[in-house]
């Protein structure tokens, strides 16, 4: 049995937890437990196993798994989850990554007329929906599971973040992927050790040695391209492809995809540190998605499971509390049945201290019958948030039509409502159809 207990994620506070003992319960009357080789060992977050449980003493996640990165840059070099690292020049679409409804594919093609290979195309399918990333396109936030900063992908079920960079020489393009998830269990992939796609890629790329052309650079030649990245795992890759291109022009492509991804892989490890211990730093979008899935300041995700129809802080600070209501509806799938009912926001002035002064503003957004879906709408009166469902509630002033509201009491907070759907926002859509039908 393998356990990963997080004592102290918060390194830089006083640790406040100084013992862990581990009790067993049940059993027949009068037995024992008997314990052999009894392993212990402290670990960074980084060296966490791939699929352990980590178990949360200080109140967080009860239970998670570390988050890892995979990749795919360059010619393209290959590090899959587990820390295998190859390179990988089979021609055509490879699955990296896909457990549940979410699917990622590179596409490998060569690079123009040497004998390098890169990712010319990226693929993400979820539930069905696919984007196809190709001819310099990178993702935007068109796309409804934009998040965080660009070019980054977050989903919520598998929770996976993934990273997509574009380079380009002329209409040449390479792609390079990082995918960083801890969800594991029934993944198949490049990316996940062991799985069927994994093994193969790996008898491929040894079956597959690369020998350089008489006139390509020297090694000692092409580490001098590749200085940036002395000291980290990409400067033998970079050396790789500076002497597989062997093209002074194409060769500075693929030492500036290299220096790029030394600075990601700098990012996903402040991602995971963030991770294990909890530190909010930074102007990063945090969301809460479907059941409820939460994203972090730093990117983290975990699903959280509240008591039905209380409130939780999810954000405060002196000038702003952001708090949620959850709701559990028994009728909906086991463990997919706690949803998000309310929303509230309060508002303070720059000068408010705990206890000196009232709120400068409230917003409410809340669902006005929870066991109902037949909502009610006076369609005499114009279109409805959410057909009659939704309700927003400013300063004690409720609003149930879309539109541009102001704050009654004060005309210094504007309220902006439309219906959606989908990703699309149906701006205007509202008052369009009225005047149609």
């Amino acid at each position: 049995i393998d356990l990963t207990f997080a004592m102290n994620p918060t390194p830089e506070e006083d640790p406040e937890i100084h013992m862990l003992v581990l009790a067993f319960l049940g059993g027949p009357p009068n037995s024992v437990i008997e314990i052999d080789k009894v392993v212990v060992q402290r670990l960074p977050y980084a060296d966490i196993p791939l699929g352990s449980n980590i178990f949360y003493l200080d109140g967080g996640v009860a239970a998670s798994s570390p988050i890892k990165s995979c990749r795919s840059s360059g010619d393209p070099h290959i590090k899959t989850l587990g820390g295998i690292i190859f390179s990988y020049h089979q021609p055509g679409w490879s699955t990296l990554y896909e457990q549940g409804d979410l699917k990622v594919e590179s596409h490998q093609a060569p690079w123009g007329e040497t004998d390098g290979a890169v990712n010319d195309a990226v693929r993400v399918t979820y539930t069905g929906e696919v984007h196809l990333f190709a001819n310099g396109a990178v993702p935007t936030t068109d796309i409804m599971y934009f998040r965080l900063r660009d070019n980054i992908l977050v989903y919520p079920d598998p929770i996976a973040r993934i990273h997509i960079t574009e380079f380009s020489v002329g209409d040449q393009h390479m792609y390079e992927v990082w995918i960083s998830t801890g969800e594991i269990i029934d993944a198949t992939g490049v990316c996940v050790d062991g799985s069927v796609d994994s093994v193969e890629a790996l008898e491929y790329a040894a079956a597959h040695q690369v020998t350089f052309d008489e006139s390509a650079p020297t090694y000692e030649e092409a580490a001098i391209s590749c200085e940036g990245v002395q000291g980290t795992e990409h400067y033998e890759d970079c050396i790789f492809d500076v002497r597989m291109v062997n093209d002074p022009v194409l060769s500075e492509v693929f030492v500036e995809s290299a220096i790029a991804a030394v600075k990601y892989d700098e990012v996903e490890e402040e991602q995971r540190e963030a991770f294990s211990s909890g530190l909010m730093s930074g102007a990063i979008t945090a969301a809460v998605l479907g059941d409820p899935l939460i994203v972090g300041l730093n990117g983290q995700l975990f699903k959280f499971d509240g008591r039905s129809d209380t409130w939780y802080a999810n954000l405060a600070t002196p000038q702003l509390q952001w708090n949620m209501q959850f709701h559990q509806f028994p009728d909906c799938p086991q463990d997919e049945s706690m949803y998000v009912t309310g929303v509230a926001f309060t508002f303070f002035d720059e000068s408010h201290s705990t206890g000196e002064k009232p709120p400068k503003h409230t917003v409410l957004i809340r669902v006005k019958e929870k066991e109902s879906f037949s909502a009610e709408c006076n369609q005499d009166s114009g279109v409805c948030l959410g057909n009659g469902s939704i309700e927003i509630i400013v300063d004690g002033n409720s609003i149930e039509k879309p539109g541009e509201h102001l704050s009654k009491s004060t005309n210094d907070l504007q309220i902006v409502a439309y219906n959606t759907f989908g990703a699309c926002s149906r701006k205007h859509h509202d008052f369009v159809e009225q005047e149609s039908e």
